[in-house]
């Protein structure tokens, strides 16, 4: 920033001039700079989450589960398996899971599985 009186650089958060002493007018401070966030979402930054729920027995909850789950626009499908001794309502959280979109390039994004016990 340079000061009116003097003319010479001084900091931008000075409220006087070091060089002359001249105060240091609001007016003059340099406004702060706001940067402009596109909000449109690509391919490369579409995290949105995905939610799926899986029903399985009792039994498969005491020793364990395996799932196939298919996803529309998945590369491939999701193979799971739960792991023993969970519980209804428990949650498993798939990241980064890839995606072709309609233009035939990949994406990735988050799964998020709720387990039932039937």
């Amino acid at each position: 920033m340079v000061c009116k009186e003097c003319e010479k650089t001084i900091a931008k958060n000075s409220n006087y001039c070091k060089y002359c002493g001249a105060k240091v007018e609001k007016a003059e401070k340099e406004e702060k700079k706001v940067s402009v966030i596109n909000t449109k979402k690509t391919a490369k930054d579409d995290t949105s989450l995905l939610f799926k729920e899986v029903e399985v027995t009792e039994s498969e909850a005491e020793t364990g589960a395996e799932r196939i789950l298919d996803f529309d626009g998945a590369v491939e499908p999701l193979h799971i398996v739960f792991p023993k001794l969970f519980c209804t309502g428990q949650l498993f959280m798939v990241k980064k899971y890839k995606f072709l979109n309609e233009q035939g390039k990949k994406y990735k994004k988050n799964i998020l599985i709720r387990v039932n016990i039937a």
